[in-house]
């Protein structure tokens, strides 16, 4: 019945659809279908369906009825690539107009030569194309040579993706065509302005607007990377929370066996049994599922409801051992018992999450129907009296929330997913290498024709971390790449504040002003700009990382003072870009400043 009966939504079916057929369309046509078998019992359970489609290409970044997935992160890695992109032109235009005084008598000279302001633009914006393109050569190179890198890290063949993307180096020439224009345009015409006369007379002094332009450029750099570095801080602590969260069960010390084979799970109590005789196990168990496999969604009624008003559980099929074996602590009442007999047929198991949904102050005792197993043709519910609660634990991954679970103990379960699917077997943490091959020793014994596959749970469970690890990774080596371009732009501000003010340096040292006073000149306006930044990038890195959060059931808490310590963070790598250079200044010999040009 589970088949066949509309109501039942523990699979996804697979359409293929004729050639020419807009699936959007046809999901249109099909949404209601529902109705049209089933309008009468879904309106007694007061349950409302849809049908939607999802091209299967798109299944692996955007999972099925999930808002959650690496979709998500391929958003955010874009958008980071695009503002260390952003972050080098602005690099690129401050660089160039705080050394537009330099190049003040060139463009005088041009002009009195007979150059128009046309040529000059079209000049610079040459330099800053010549530029792009061999930026984008040793991009090539440098991609090139680390790909082989970066596949082994992503586990595939990057180097045949690229060559199957048509798009990709029209596109890169395109956009390096257009960050050269985009990173000469401001230069240029700043540049190419300049009055002859006022230059030679060497009475021209950088306006007033090319100076407020440069410090919005290096306010605009360290927005984004200190937006960055609140955002890497952040995933790190949430990626720490969730391996760091009680997951409800010990997933240490357990070795799991897949059991898929009819042949294999009719011998399961008695290969349970040898591996128990192992003075290494501690203990064997068997179960449809186990943490981190989650379990299919089925139409339950708890006592206090009624049928029109059904409840959703997560429903597993586990033996008498599968609590102790994993570890799952009970919170009331007993574990099922293959001695007092009776648990298959009469009782359940739940968890807190159902008890506290139910409204169950005291639920031992407690009744929920389920579908009749023994006649799974029919829809006929049968009690289930609540015999024991378990604490909470994950039999879903962590991204997803605990919903309330119904644990049955039905030995010869009709439906699929009720089988039992899995053998985890706990043993001791010595020799674990002696152990597994006893283990696999017994297999062979029993299934000569098999083989032993196996894993541990934990490593199991901790797959589901992977994603956010190599984006962890990933984000920091973007931050790090950002901070240091934000840091060179820096590093270039301050030489050419330093070389502007050299006379005036000069006349300070002469008239007994310190070095400590004459770095803290130098530096006391950029880092002005750089507390400025933080106080911009707070509010744009909270919104972001609160909506990334979002998507975890179980999250960090954001406190203030990841945010102080990303701005401490900044201040310090500030300090350190200038210092040197400011330091440099101040100690330089006030002769030579006073006879500076």
């Amino acid at each position: 019945r589970i088949l066949t009966d509309w109501t039942s939504h523990n699979f996804h079916t697979s359409v293929l659809l004729r050639d020419g057929v807009n699936y959007l369309e046809f999901q249109e046509k099909i949404k209601d279908i529902y109705y049209d078998y089933a309008a009468e019992e879904l309106k007694a359970n007061g349950s409302s369906y849809s049908v939607f489609l999802q091209p299967i290409k798109d299944i692996y970044l955007r999972p099925l009825r999930s808002d959650f997935g690496p979709i998500i992160y391929v958003y955010i890695f874009s958008a980071v690539a695009v503002f260390i992109l952003l972050i080098a032109c602005v690099n690129f235009m401050n660089l160039s107009t705080a050394r537009s005084m330099t190049r003040a008598t060139e463009v005088g000279v041009r002009k009195v030569l007979g150059a128009n302001r046309g040529r000059l633009i079209k000049q610079f914006l040459t330099e800053a194309l010549l530029l792009s393109v061999m930026a984008m050569l040793i991009a090539i190179a440098i991609a090139l040579t680390l790909l082989p890198v970066i596949s082994d890290y992503a586990q595939r063949d990057l180097l045949k993706d690229i060559f199957e993307i048509w798009w990709l180096f029209p596109g890169l020439f395109i956009g390096t065509i257009f960050v050269g224009l985009l990173a000469g345009s401001y230069p240029a015409m700043i540049l190419s302005r300049f009055e002859p006369v006022m230059v030679i007379k060497n009475r021209f002094s950088a306006p007033k607007t090319n100076v407020a332009f440069r410090r919005l450029l290096v306010v605009t750099q360290f927005i984004i990377s200190i937006t960055l570095i609140i955002g890497t801080a952040l995933v790190i602590q949430q990626l720490d929370y969730l391996k760091n969260k009680d997951a409800g069960f010990n997933r240490e010390q357990v070795v799991c066996i897949s059991v898929r084979d009819q042949g294999v799970r009719k011998s399961l109590p008695v290969l349970q049994d040898k591996f128990k005789q192992l003075p290494e196990v501690i203990n064997a168990a068997a179960g449809s599922s186990l943490p981190g496999w989650g379990g299919p969604m089925n139409s339950k009624i708890p006592e206090g409801y009624s049928p029109e008003n059904t409840q959703l559980m997560q429903e597993i099929n586990v033996d008498d051992h599968y609590l102790p074996t994993l570890g799952i602590q009970l919170l009331s009442g007993r574990n099922f018992s293959s001695i007092q007999g009776g648990d298959p047929e009469n009782s359940v198991i739940i968890n807190e999450t159902a008890a506290r949904k139910y409204g169950w102050d005291n639920p031992l005792g407690k009744t929920i129907q389920t579908f009749n197993i023994d006649k799974p043709d029919e829809l006929e519910y049968v009690n289930r009296t609540v015999i024991g609660v378990v604490k909470d634990f994950h039999l879903s991954p962590l991204t997803t929330e605990i919903r309330p679970v119904f644990i049955a103990n039905a030995i010869e379960y009709p439906f699929e997913y009720g089988k039992f699917h899995a053998l985890a077997i706990r043993i001791k943490p010595d020799d674990i290498g002696k152990t597994l091959e006893k283990l696999a020793a017994i297999w062979k014994d029993t299934f000569a024709d098999k083989p032993f596959d196996y894993y541990f749970l934990d490593e199991d469970f901790n797959e589901q971390f992977i994603t956010i690890e190599r984006s962890r990774d990933i984000l920091s080596y973007f931050t790090f790449l950002a901070i240091f371009i934000a840091c060179l732009g820096l590093f270039g501000m301050v030489a050419y504040t330093a070389e502007k003010r050299t006379k005036e340096i000069g006349i300070r040292k002469t008239l007994g002003s310190s070095i400590l006073q004459i770095v803290t000149l130098l530096s006391k306006e950029l880092v002005a700009l750089v507390l400025v930044a933080n106080v911009i990038a707070y509010p744009l890195a909270y919104a972001l990382i609160t909506r990334w959060l979002a998507d975890f059931p179980y999250r960090v808490e954001i406190s203030l003072s990841t945010f102080l310590i990303s701005t401490l963070l900044a201040v310090v790598i500030s300090l350190l870009t200038i210092f040197y250079q400011s330091l440099k200044a101040a100690t330089a010999n006030p002769v030579d400043a006073l006879k500076y040009e």
